[in-house]
């Protein structure tokens, strides 16, 4: 019987070799197919991760979550205060441990809104008015009652007069931390973008404070 079989069995081997190869493919593919969803799911969950930080970056750069407010005059301790962007004047000026007994309360707003590189200066009693005012002087500090200051207003404070828009405004804040406070109305006229006739126009509408 086994010389009959002898003779095929070369046969016998080949057809092993072929159906182990086969074997051997299919389970190959099957490990692919199981590994390929894996990776696929993890490209997706890193993808998700960076468009998250991508997002997170970029409102972080849009919009300042805080504000740099610097704080000079009659306060306990002057210096550039970090403040969140919601803030008021009172809530810089607490930063700043308070008032100093020299510091003339009346002529700051507390509630006034606070915006990023504002420079906030406290006078001291009596710098505001060194003497007692007449009564043409008390007319006028009426009158500027209704009127902007170009000392202290803010951004929004100077879009509120007719004819100054974020441009200018935005100009008229750059010259105040530049190159200090306005002297009178008429400095308006150093301003960039700004010329003689709009001062005249603006005068009815703006005074400049003595600190």
């Amino acid at each position: 019987m086994f010389e009959k079989i002898k003779p095929h069995w070369k046969y016998g081997l080949a057809a092993l070799a072929v159906l182990l190869l086969v074997i051997g493919y299919t389970l190959m593919t099957k490990q692919e197919e199981l590994s390929q969803p894996a990776a696929s799911a993890s490209s997706i969950e890193t993808a998700e991760e960076t468009n998250k930080t991508v997002e997170a970056d970029k409102k972080n750069t849009e919009t300042p979550s805080r504000y740099y407010i610097d704080v000079k005059g009659a306060v306990q301790k002057p210096g550039v205060y970090q403040v969140p962007k919601d803030g008021r004047i009172q809530d810089v000026i607490q930063m700043a441990g308070g008032f100093s007994e020299e510091a003339d309360v009346t002529a700051i707003n507390l509630a006034a809104k606070l915006q990023d590189e504002m420079l906030l200066i406290v006078p001291k009693i009596g710098e505001v008015s060194a003497s007692t005012p007449s009564a043409g002087v008390t007319q006028q500090a009426e009158t500027d009652s209704d009127k902007v200051d170009l000392n202290s207003a803010t951004a929004a404070d100077l879009q509120e007069v007719p004819g100054i828009g974020e441009a200018k405004a935005t100009a008229i804040i750059t010259y105040r931390e530049e190159e200090g406070l306005f002297q009178s109305v008429d400095d308006l006229t150093n301003v960039s973008g700004i010329g003689e006739k709009t001062v005249e126009k603006l005068a009815e509408y703006v005074f400049v404070s003595e600190y």
